[in-house]
């Protein structure tokens, strides 16, 4: 699991954490050229408030697996004859369950992405596939970090399909505890953790095997302010759309 966002309410010790040694590349996959595709999962997203605020969530990854974000992904994490190149957003499917309020656990979110896969709602995985699921309002997500009824804020993972495909995917709970919504709109909250998690996701898909630091963990774990610290400073405005800076070694600071 992503320790990194399990964020612990956004109260992990960012600051002190960035003093630790630097960010090494430890030679595992990088998804390079990224295809993104997101599922929002349950009824609860067809409310018309929580439709325009997935719509939101939409816009925001066309803008930024093609735009200034993932140039700065490389211009921070690209290798040496293996870039980081404008990426694609295959689309989003809305997946219905009628349940009104949940638990779901990381297995089950994994048993779910590997039926809708070979169910044909989402695409099959490929080299530079990478699924967001966001569970509606209400739902709580659990995992071996943690609760998003508590501050499990998002998570990014992998795992091998019966039909030996890799599967790339990260989980953004609705921000519904005030650990997870940063003093934010639900949408700008969702973006945040969004972006977070693309951030490792892309350099780190396989946890612990690309762009990893023992202290710190991932490359946007450096960047999460501690309790009661001002977020100003770890998020941005970037194509429109509020996200989180990421951990330059060369500037030493977020950026």
């Amino acid at each position: 699991m992503d320790a990194g966002h399990f964020l612990k309410g956004m109260v992990m010790d960012g600051v002190e954490a960035n003093v630790a040694g630097q960010f090494a590349d430890r030679g595992g996959v990088l998804l390079t050229r990224p295809r993104v595709a997101a599922v929002f999962w349950g009824e609860g997203w067809k409310a018309e408030a929580q439709a325009l605020t997935a719509l939101w969530v939409e816009w925001f990854f066309v803008a930024v697996v093609a735009g200034a974000f993932l140039e700065q992904i490389q211009n921070l994490y690209g290798r040496a004859g293996e870039p980081f190149e404008s990426g694609t957003f295959a689309g989003a499917v809305r997946v219905g369950d009628r349940r009104i309020a949940r638990v779901v656990t990381d297995a089950e979110i994994r048993r779910m992405l590997e039926e809708w896969i070979e169910g044909g709602i989402v695409e099959r995985p490929g080299a530079g596939t990478l699924y967001f699921v966001y569970p509606p309002p209400g739902w709580v997500v659990e995992c071996s970090e943690g609760s998003s009824a508590e501050r499990l804020c998002g998570y990014h993972d992998s795992f091998v399909t019966a039909a030996n495909e890799a599967v790339y995917y990260a989980v953004i709970p609705y921000p519904d505890v005030p650990a997870c919504r940063y003093g934010l709109p639900v949408e700008d909250a969702l973006t945040v953790s969004s972006s977070h998690e693309l951030a490792e996701a892309l350099t780190d898909p396989v946890i612990g095997t690309g762009w990893y630091e023992e202290t710190r963990g991932e490359v946007a774990d450096a960047c999460v302010p501690r309790a009661g610290e001002a977020l100003h400073g770890y998020i941005k405005r970037v194509d429109g759309f509020v996200m989180q800076r990421l951990w330059s070694d060369a500037a030493g600071k977020c950026v």
